[in-house]
């Protein structure tokens, strides 16, 4: 596996949908548009929430499950500067969802751009849903800016419907974490790359099956985070009890400091203290980095409690988004919508 935008750029992309008078062109993303495409998404965080994170890293690992050379498309002005960029990818077993991202460039907005590429996003993504299971229900995700009412407003008139929000918090560490405390018989080490995989993926599967949304995830996905150019074995945390692993923290830096990507205890070993000292063992890992700053993301009505247990470790709301969604074709919802009994 690896990244999957290789190859010479595809001129073919249909860009029917872009306002004529604008002078805009529209290709295939190709691996040296890395750090073009994360100056993008810079500029327009910037302007969006003041604050970025993200790095040609960062694109690297998105795109790698992306099919390029069909699912992505970059705008750009005749110099050529970089205007917008829109990519989908499938989500979970079965392709029941797909999920789509689309940035444009700060300058360039209001301008019918970001809608012209939304369209051609969800043609491509109804394209696609042969490939679901029978009988499920098929839907495209997107985030927004929470309660921006422009961009709530733009994707309601695209059909979409905010159905979650979504948190990002953040902790300013200003000593040493308290050290974790830990049941009797349970220990938290690195990951353990050729030995963990399989192990590490049931865990976070089965934690996170009590996640609003959470679709199960297809196990060559999960193998590619650790084929990212961004993976730290070093920052991978796992509880385990004797060989079986019972709880993970998987974790990676960003610009500012720490980030906490995926954070969970199996349903056994829950009401234990786990999740805190998983949480703050990572804490304590950044922190012996020179890394004080923490961050995370995390559903603002977290059906396992998640948000009190970060708020109790010290942590912060710094962000909000609004999580939208087309439903594409009527069926059964495979995806996770209450805890279970």
């Amino acid at each position: 596996m690896g990244p999957a935008w290789r190859g010479p750029s595809s001129r073919d992309a249909t860009m029917s949908d872009l306002p004529v008078d604008l002078g805009l062109t529209a290709r295939r993303p190709v691996n040296d548009d890395a750090p073009s495409i994360a100056e993008l998404i810079k500029a327009a965080d910037l302007a969006d929430t003041g604050s970025f994170d993200t790095t040609t890293d960062d694109v690297i690992e998105e795109l790698g499950g992306v099919e390029m050379e069909a699912d992505a498309w970059l705008v750009e002005t005749p110099d050529p500067s970089l205007v917008a960029a829109a990519w989908i990818q499938g989500s979970g077993e079965g392709v029941s969802w797909r999920t789509s991202t689309l940035v444009v460039h700060p300058d360039w907005r209001r301008r019918g751009i970001g809608t012209a590429l939304a369209r051609m996003v969800e043609r491509r993504a109804r394209e696609h849903m042969p490939e679901a299971q029978d009988g499920t229900r098929v839907s495209l995700y997107g985030w927004v800016a929470g309660g921006s009412q422009p961009n709530l407003r733009w994707a309601d008139a695209l059909g979409f419907a905010v159905i979650r929000r979504q948190l990002r918090m953040r902790i300013d560490m200003s000593e040493q974490p308290p050290p974790p405390r830990l049941s009797p018989g349970i220990s938290i080490r690195s990951f353990r790359p050729g030995v963990d995989e399989r192990a590490t993926f049931d865990a976070v599967e089965e934690a996170f099956s009590d996640s609003w949304g959470h679709v199960r995830m297809d196990y060559d996905d999960f193998l590619r985070w650790t084929e990212a150019p961004t993976f730290d074995r070093d920052l991978w945390f796992v509880a385990a009890q004797g060989d079986e692993i019972v709880g993970t923290s998987l974790c990676a830096t960003t610009v500012e400091g720490g980030w906490v990507r995926s954070l969970g205890v199996r349903r056994e070993w829950r009401n234990r203290g786990l999740g805190m000292a998983l949480l703050l063992y990572s804490f304590g890992q950044f922190w012996g980095r020179g890394m004080p700053i923490v961050e995370l993301g995390v559903d603002a009505e977290s059906l396992t409690g998640a948000t009190h247990l970060y708020e109790k470790a010290g942590m912060r709301v710094v962000e909000r988004y609004d999580r939208v969604s087309k439903v594409l074709r009527e069926g059964v919802d495979t995806a996770v919508r209450a805890l279970a009994t």
